[in-house]
């Protein structure tokens, strides 16, 4: 019974060390706190990310709101991206993941937590001899060094991940601000068809019924304002998922404002293909996040390279009677046999490869890329070129003129017919190439890593 009094000590520590582990654990968090939730529509002023506003300061030229919506306050391009920076979840996510890599180099820098080891050697009937001893590893080889030089890196890269988030967050608002101004120019369009549809089937039904005007005619023009209808239920319809989204990156409650995004212009890309391919060298996050990884993986295997050499164990140790102990030194080695150290040096040296064949595709994507995108922002602005050629005002005239010639009976309806279209046709695929360039130059900033430097030309919709 003696020997249990000696040894309760110790099983008495390890169960308040399981039970402070077991406190310290916490708990699930309930399903009911992840559901979403509306904000209001104020941002907290960030003076830290009032450059990633300003750097976007060229695309808000104009602001544009949608027709007789005065009543709820307004929201510009400068304030969506202010509430999106605070409250995007990946960029939330991106935060988490920094505050990961800190903990991470300050955990990386520590010595390996000392040994302590006790035994209880029965002899017979009462008697016993205990054995005690404290050991420190001796972190000689270097391996903690490598490791907070490693964690160093993996602190960059998880900053250098949250620029990427917020650039890659503020390219997705852009583009639906853009898509936004596209909609509600097609909707406007759409309505002044549908509009101009209606007044004309009923001039028309006017006329049939004092038989002035084939039937044919007629069906042709019902089943054009049929259409126009439904195209404007369709305009409608991608309006609102346009502002849907905005709400939502925004964390807005759906309709709380009113959105007023930039005016849909035509903006020429000022820099050259050197210019840009010299500068994704420095920003393309794909190009810096290998060269970083690459960086990581060197000292990963250096760290690895060492854990090979053994470190000794140094320390105290108490032996013989409890009652008259002797005091003496405890000296280990580990000897590696069931997990050598081989293969997680050979482990990370793949790594290294892999991470270097990496770079090196990363670098051959960044031009093609760019290549791709600059000739189809070429193409786009020649066809742009083309349309404003073909003159969108007199194809604009052209309607009107039609449509009084054909109320005064000077023409028929067909030509009537083709005049709209002509004009409609002009119209729309004018505003979508607005909207394809727009989009082409949102991809390219995303692929050179940096905004870009834009001109105002004198394309646009009024």
């Amino acid at each position: 019974m003696p020997s249990r009094r000696r040894l309760h000590p110790v099983f008495l520590y390890a169960a308040l060390l399981s039970l402070g582990m077991s406190a310290c654990h916490r708990p699930v968090t309930a399903p009911e706190a992840f559901e979403p939730g509306w904000m209001s529509a104020e941002a907290t002023p960030d003076p830290a990310l009032e450059q990633w506003i300003d750097d976007r300061a060229g695309r808000d030229d104009r602001p544009i709101a949608s027709a007789g919506d005065t009543d709820r306050p307004s929201l510009e391009a400068p304030a969506l991206r202010r509430l999106v920076l605070e409250r995007h979840p990946d960029i939330a996510a991106a935060h988490a993941d920094l505050d990961r890599a800190r903990a991470h180099l300050t955990a990386s820098g520590a010595w390996p937590n000392p040994e302590l080891e006790a035994r209880y050697l029965l002899q017979g009937p009462g008697e016993g001899e205990l054995e005690a001893s404290l050991a420190l590893t001796l972190p000689i080889s270097g391996r903690i060094a490598a490791a907070r030089h490693a964690a160093r890196i993996e602190l960059t890269i998880a900053q250098q991940a949250l620029e990427t988030t917020r650039h890659q967050v503020l390219l997705e608002l852009d583009l639906l601000l853009v898509q936004l101004a596209h909609r509600r120019h097609r909707l406007a369009l759409a309505a002044d068809l549908a509009s101009s549809s209606q007044q004309l089937a009923t001039l028309v039904q006017q006329r049939q019924e004092a038989g002035l005007v084939d039937p044919l005619d007629v069906t042709i023009v019902l089943a054009d304002a049929a259409r126009d209808t439904g195209a404007l239920a369709r305009a409608q319809a991608n309006l609102a998922a346009v502002e849907g989204q905005i709400y939502s990156v925004a964390g807005l409650e759906p309709g709380i404002s009113s959105l007023h995004p930039p005016a849909l212009l035509h903006t020429h890309l000022s820099e050259d293909r050197q210019a840009l391919l010299d500068s994704a060298v420095q920003t393309r996050p794909a190009w810096v996040q290998a060269r970083l990884e690459l960086d990581r993986a060197e000292w990963v295997a250096r760290q690895a390279s060492r854990a090979r050499i053994p470190e000794p164990s140094l320390g105290p140790a108490m032996v013989g009677d409890p009652q008259a102990p002797s005091l003496g030194l405890r000296v280990g080695l580990p000897i590696p046999i069931l997990a050598p150290g081989g293969a997680a040096y050979r482990e990370a040296l793949a790594e290294r490869d892999a991470a270097h064949h990496r770079l090196v595709a990363a670098s051959r994507e960044a031009p093609r890329e760019i290549d791709a995108l600059l000739a189809e922002l070429t193409g786009l602005e020649s066809a742009l070129h083309a349309m404003a050629g073909a003159s969108l005002g007199s194809a604009r005239q052209a309607a009107r003129l039609a449509r009084d010639r054909y109320q005064a009976g000077q023409l028929d309806v067909l030509h009537l017919q083709s005049a709209r279209r002509a004009w409609a046709d002009i119209e729309t695929e004018t505003i979508d190439l607005l909207l394809d360039i727009q989009r082409v130059q949102l991809e390219l900033e995303r692929a050179v890593g940096r905004p870009l430097q834009l001109t105002p030309s004198t394309s646009e919709i009024q």
